[in-house]
């Protein structure tokens, strides 16, 4: 099994595998938050790779640094933040981001970006938990659940100035923007005016990524779900399912990546900060080592 098959066995739709953090409490039990943030040696933030440069195996993960791919990617946290999410979910998410922002900003000098499904309110460069904290204090659950409209706000404006500097004559892997890993953390069904208007938006992502043949790690969304909804994990999973099946059968590269509770198997929270970080480290692998990208352009 590869290193991405170990990850998805443990962290992905199918939960097969239960990891140590999400064996303790039956589904009658609410679920618990997730273990305090413990610091540990990371070693220092190698030189940023703002060229676009394909990786390495040793630039996304090592003996030395689990996570070293962090350096080389802008992260940016799409948080749901609808009326459901209101209590426990909320206090949840603040945790898990208390736990991840420690290790990204060692990595990454700019820290992390959080944006949400309602507020317009952007927090760029958060680089430690009081900021985080500072965040979760001016932003306060409401509304619906606009996921496809937002991710479409948040990656069409990288994506095109991406395509203008490959139109401007740079190589799709030298245009001076670093990759991006778009991590969706959610409670609900989208729940967009325009219906199905998620995977309509991920699949021209895709489409327009192949199309300027992009290196295959240029952009990854990552969708998380916090809670126990049955709806919530089969919308997921039916997003998964959906472009899965288009990605094997070549007709559209893999960007898209879901970790969903599985109330079946008696699984606790997939959201704790270890999970979070070691899907998308499993997604980066894939990518990285992909070495097709379907060529649209016929």
């Amino acid at each position: 099994m590869s290193f991405f098959g170990s990850i998805k066995s443990r962290f992905s739709k199918k939960g097969s595998e239960k990891s140590a953090a999400a064996e303790a409490s039956s589904s009658s039990q609410p679920a618990q938050p997730p273990p305090a943030y413990t610091p540990f040696d990371t070693p220092p933030a190698p030189p940023r790779n703002d060229t676009g440069v394909g990786l390495r195996a040793q630039d996304v993960t090592n003996d030395d640094d689990p996570y070293a791919f962090l350096a080389h990617f802008d992260t940016i946290f799409l948080i749901d933040d609808s009326g459901s999410m209101a209590g426990a979910r909320w206090r949840e998410v603040q945790t898990v981001l208390n736990q991840i922002v420690p290790v990204c900003a060692v990595h990454d000098e700019d820290g992390i970006d959080i944006e949400f499904l309602n507020s317009r309110t952007k927090f760029q460069n958060v680089k430690d938990p009081a900021a985080v904290d500072d965040v979760f204090r001016k932003i306060f659950p409401t509304a619906a659940t606009p996921t496809g409209r937002r991710v479409r706000e948040i990656l069409d404006p990288y994506l095109c100035e991406f395509e203008a500097a490959v139109r401007g004559g740079k190589r799709p892997s030298k245009t001076g923007l670093k990759p991006i890993n778009l991590i969706v953390i959610t409670d609900g069904e989208p729940n967009d005016r325009a219906p199905n208007l998620l995977p309509v938006v991920l699949e021209d992502i895709a489409q327009r990524l192949d199309k300027i043949r992009a290196p295959a790690h240029q952009i990854g969304v990552q969708f998380f779900q916090v809670g126990r909804d049955r709806t919530a994990a089969r919308a997921l999973r039916d997003l998964d399912d959906n472009l899965g099946g288009k990605v094997k059968g070549g007709k559209l590269r893999d960007i898209v990546d879901t970790a969903t509770f599985d109330v079946d198997d008696g699984e606790t929270s997939v959201l704790t900060y270890e999970a979070v970080l070691k899907v998308v480290l499993g997604a980066v692998v894939r990518k990285v080592d992909q070495k097709h990208i379907p060529d649209q352009r016929q």
